[in-house]
């Protein structure tokens, strides 16, 4: 497991006592550790919680790196909501484009093709398209 500097922000081995770039005492013992990576912050979250759930061979960690590992979790969990929202507007598009080709494909006679094919130019028009992502991904003012 690694440690982040909260004055420097550098990635430090857990054992270190000190941060290698700014020297600043990251931990006087695990308990002090922020863990840094996505599986070292579910670890320290899951021995949090077995030691909440009773377990006395476990000793209570830090709030402040309860509380730090908490805000990380819900960063990337906003993180992949935001990717999400943006591939689901993605596919919508897609799908659009694969309808419209369709009624292209399946249009017979030159009036039918002509108002098919301008159906398809609309749906792939890169103002369409930011108009879709904007009217699809939702302001998030309460971060």
């Amino acid at each position: 497991m690694k440690t982040l500097c909260k004055r420097c922000k550098a990635i430090n081995p857990a054992e270190a006592p000190t941060c290698h770039n700014c020297g600043e005492r990251i931990a006087s013992g695990p308990s002090d550790a922020t863990p840094c990576s996505p599986s070292s912050i579910v670890d320290f979250i899951r021995r949090h919680n077995r030691w909440r759930r009773g377990d006395e061979s476990l000793a209570m960690e830090d709030p402040k790196a309860i509380g730090n590992a908490l805000e990380a979790i819900c960063d990337r969990v906003e993180e992949l909501e935001d990717k999400y929202r943006m591939h689901h507007a993605e596919a919508e598009k897609l799908t659009e484009v694969i309808r419209a080709a369709t009624v292209l494909i399946a249009a017979k006679g030159r009036h039918n093709t002509m108002l098919a094919y301008e159906g398809l130019r609309s749906t792939l028009s890169t103002e369409n398209a930011q108009a879709m992502a904007r009217a699809e991904l939702p302001t998030n003012t309460d971060r």
